[in-house]
């Protein structure tokens, strides 16, 4: 089973149906969905910025944005299943379905999970893929990443979050990158396994083959 997580630059793209169908038509009982922020989190952060609340209540601010998202992914795929725990993920995933996950529940007060912008959707993905001991995460991005740099590096250039580097430590776990538009790529993943792994100083990228 793979987490994916489908990051917020998608909500504006043509890449994000592709994306939705596949991974219905694919994930079914084999992949666990992981909303972004999207323009919701950006909402947040610009109501702080005007009324200067504190990163605590942005933090849980972002995680409910995180649930819009995943409402919206569900209304434009109406196979993907929104649940809220664990015992749903698995219950889903055992009938065959692919669940999109509403984080608050079992991320709000949760004192594994630091409250502030250091924590954003990849994290908390990643912090699922562990609980899960999931095969592997696949991050779904709109930049290209360079999976050659270690996981600091990406954390300082704005690619993932600060806190992820300290998360991945504790309990590393396969990584996929994949930018928005290779959403064959991922049909490749969840039929035919991962094809190669290839371990790096911090991290272990994925290197799905290109059947294009």
């Amino acid at each position: 089973m793979w987490v994916i997580k489908l990051g917020g630059s998608l909500q504006d793209s043509e890449c994000l149906q592709p994306w939705l169908d596949a991974i219905a038509e694919h994930g079914r009982g084999r992949a666990v969905v992981v909303p972004g922020g999207g323009r919701f989190a950006d909402a947040i952060r610009e109501a702080q910025r005007r009324f200067g609340f504190d990163d605590s209540e942005a933090h849980r601010g972002a995680v409910r944005a995180m649930e819009k998202f995943a409402a919206l992914l569900c209304d434009c795929q109406p196979q993907l299943i929104p649940v809220r725990d664990s015992e749903a993920i698995r219950g889903v995933l055992k009938d065959g379905g692919v669940p999109v996950w509403l984080p608050a529940a079992m991320v709000l007060d949760n004192p594994d999970i630091p409250e502030s912008w250091d924590v954003t959707s990849d994290s908390i993905a990643l912090w699922l893929a562990q609980q899960l001991q999931a095969q592997g995460l696949l991050l779904v991005k709109s930049v290209v990443v360079d999976e050659m740099k270690p996981l600091d590096e990406l954390a300082a250039a704005g690619v993932i979050d600060a806190f992820f580097p300290e998360l991945f430590q504790r309990q590393p776990v396969n990584l996929a990158w994949f930018v928005a538009e290779n959403d064959k790529m991922l049909v490749q993943l969840l039929d035919y396994g991962v094809p190669q792994v290839r371990v790096e100083e911090k991290s272990l990228a994925v290197h799905p083959v290109d059947t294009n």
